[in-house]
């Protein structure tokens, strides 16, 4: 009977020790879960001749190139940590050199790993907004025309194109600024119509049949 006892306690131990041990593979697991969850994004300031914009990065590209007081302001997805850097590195720093070579008033020859969040609709309207040469406008409605190619569709809203170019999160290297209503107006630039404007001027892109209307979103 004492022996059975022992035995019992020394079983009972063992299933102690087997799911103590399982609860703490299991926590163990949980947390690196939530540590591979969290993901890292690096942000940067780039003091401009439009103003302080704030380029934010992951390690493999560009998030968004936002100006102050931004209108669609970015959100990072819930649980990124966001880390402030002073010296830019990796796409930081190629997106800095382009910056640099853009405001010297050159073409730059290359673009910096891009990775701007959006539905797929938009994500058309940003990529043919990238094939829209340096110093040259084009309309919504032209890229309306574009998109609706792309998806085998006989037309496409200019006002849904017009939404997904002021959301555009990457400003500037992204040219959603080049993009001008069917009469000339300088208008729905997230950024603010005075940006607009000098960014096309430092392009020296034609600005005669353009103008800044009295009323209008962006003003």
């Amino acid at each position: 009977e004492r022996r059975f006892i022992k035995m019992s306690e020394k079983n009972g131990n063992k299933k102690d020790r087997a799911v103590t041990e399982k609860v703490n593979a299991n926590q163990m697991k949980e947390h690196q879960t939530k540590a591979e969850q969290i993901s890292t994004e690096y942000r940067a300031v780039y003091p401009s001749p439009v103003g302080l914009l704030t380029l934010t990065a992951s390690d493999d590209a560009l998030k968004s190139l936002a100006f102050e007081r931004e209108r669609y302001p970015r959100i990072p997805e819930k649980g990124t940590r966001i880390t402030v850097v002073q010296e830019p590195s990796g796409v930081l720093a190629e997106a800095f050199r382009w910056l640099d070579l853009y405001f010297s008033g050159q073409t730059p020859d290359f673009t910096p790993p891009l990775a701007p969040e959006g539905s797929e609709f938009r994500r058309l309207v940003w990529e043919e907004l990238l094939k829209i040469p340096y110093g040259k406008t084009v309309t919504y409605g032209a890229i309306a025309g574009a998109v609706a190619e792309k998806k085998g569709l006989k037309r496409m809203s200019a006002q849904a194109v017009g939404g997904a170019v002021g959301h555009n999160p990457i400003g500037i290297i992204i040219p959603c600024h080049r993009v001008v209503a069917a009469n000339g107006s300088l208008t729905g630039y997230a950024g603010g119509i005075l940006r607009k404007v000098k960014l096309l001027t430092l392009e020296k892109a034609d600005m005669h049949s353009l103008f800044i209307p009295k009323t209008g979103t962006a003003l």
